[in-house]
């Protein structure tokens, strides 16, 4: 008896901003209008130090704080973007 080994899962998953935006349409059910993805971002400032150094210099921390679908008006030119879901026409 043979026996088959089990795939590992992927580690990783990487999505492009379009379809990260269908899916977060998708996941709250909105079956009309234009959407797009808006992150929210947080700043501030650290010390770091360079690959190799013991010095430590000052640097900027960037954060994303939170990601939010944003309803686009039809008459915004947003709306032709590649990165603007229809959601009518994703299917359920």
């Amino acid at each position: 008896m043979s026996k088959t080994k089990a795939a590992t899962p992927p580690s990783e998953y990487t999505f492009d901003v379009t379809r990260l935006t269908e899916i977060l349409v998708q996941s709250q059910g909105l079956q009309s209008g234009h959407w797009t993805l808006d992150i929210d971002f947080g700043s501030g400032s650290t010390k770091a130090n360079q690959p190799g150094s013991k010095d430590a210099y000052p640097a900027a921390l960037v954060v994303i704080a939170g990601v939010k679908l944003v309803s686009v008006d039809p008459e915004d030119p947003l709306i032709e973007s590649v990165t603007t879901v229809d959601a009518s026409k994703l299917k359920a």
